[in-house]
């Protein structure tokens, strides 16, 4: 009966070695999505900007040809 208690306070710490790597596991996986999203946003964010810039340069083009005609 001692060994059974024994040996069921060592499968109870390994579980829990087991959880706490498993829970160290997710939360760096989660800080790398979290970091790869952030770097795509940023991207996402800059392409738009430049498309908006590229447009507003192009309409201002448009207006300024027309105005000088």
């Amino acid at each position: 009966m001692a060994y059974a208690g024994k040996r069921l306070d060592q499968l109870t710490q390994e579980l829990a070695s087991y959880q706490t790597e498993e829970q160290k596991r997710l939360e760096n996986s989660l800080k790398i999505q979290r970091e790869e999203d952030a770097k795509l946003t940023e991207l996402k964010l800059k392409q738009e900007a430049d498309r908006m810039v590229s447009e507003f340069e192009t309409t201002l083009k448009k207006k300024v040809s027309n105005s000088l005609l």
